[in-house]
């Protein structure tokens, strides 16, 4: 069988798997229906949904006001998957967010183990044992716990393509032009994937820290914490008045 059809019927495979695995459930209604749990997805079906309507309507896609109004978030420091999110903009518009959010969820182990696959394959030049390499690495411990709404931390199908160039580099299969070609292609899309540092970064840049006033400052040795009414931070500042209370070890020290 050529390596293309060989290449083509593991992508099925690897395709046919995911959707077993993670997407039967999603079948009554799959536009309603989101795979992962907890909160985590939400902000990856937002993304699916801001990224093609920015684009399309001659706006920002980096910054956004249509979330934490009036100040807006820099999405740049964001897990918003952009590269995901424009690759999916077809099945978005005509099926809505969610169903863009899910096909690329779905689709994601299924790449993921057919570039493990094609890596394995280079080396080993055998079917069977590259099938089960990619298999080992799309549907990993790994890629089954971040399939729970986690979409930046699944998409590393760039991965084994990055070593399967420097792999062809090396042998001399490819020379410095298309090293530098294919390497920035496949770096790009890993950065834009997931541009986010972490959360405690992005935490930061977000709310300022809040200092307590005069009045509310605690004595040496002591510290503050700062909240809005509702006990977490908002993004609206009129909506997000502040207060400092001083912690225990604060209090115990104004006490003596």
């Amino acid at each position: 069988m050529p390596r293309r059809r060989t290449a083509a019927a593991a992508l099925l495979g690897y395709t046919a798997l995911s959707f077993l695995y993670f997407g039967v459930r999603l079948l009554p209604h799959p536009g309603r229906l989101i795979l992962g749990s907890g909160i985590d997805p939400e902000i990856f079906v937002w993304s699916v949904a801001w990224w093609p309507h920015a684009i399309l309507h001659g706006e920002n896609p980096f910054v956004s006001h249509a979330i934490w109004a009036p100040d807006g978030i820099n999405l740049a420091w964001t897990t918003s998957v952009p590269a995901i999110a424009v690759a999916m903009t077809p099945v978005t518009l005509a099926f809505g967010p969610v169903v863009g959010y899910n096909v690329a969820a779905l689709l994601l182990p299924a790449l993921a183990a057919w570039a493990a696959f094609l890596l394995c394959r280079h080396v080993t030049g055998a079917f069977w044992p590259s099938l089960a390499g990619g298999y080992l690495f799309g549907f990993s411990s790994y890629m089954l716990g971040q399939e729970l709404g986690h979409m930046h931390m699944t998409a590393v199908f760039v991965l084994p393509l990055a070593a399967l160039v420097v792999l062809r580099f090396v042998q001399r299969e490819l020379d410095g032009r298309g090293l530098a070609s294919r390497l920035g292609l496949l770096l790009g899309l890993q950065v834009y994937p997931r541009p986010s540092s972490s959360s405690r970064s992005r935490c930061r840049s977000r709310w300022r820290s809040c200092s307590p006033t005069r009045a509310s400052r605690p004595r040496a040795g002591g510290s503050a914490r700062c909240r809005s009414r509702s006990g977490r931070p908002t993004g609206s500042r009129s909506s997000s008045r502040r207060r400092c209370s001083p912690t225990r070890s604060s209090a115990s020290s104004a006490g003596r």
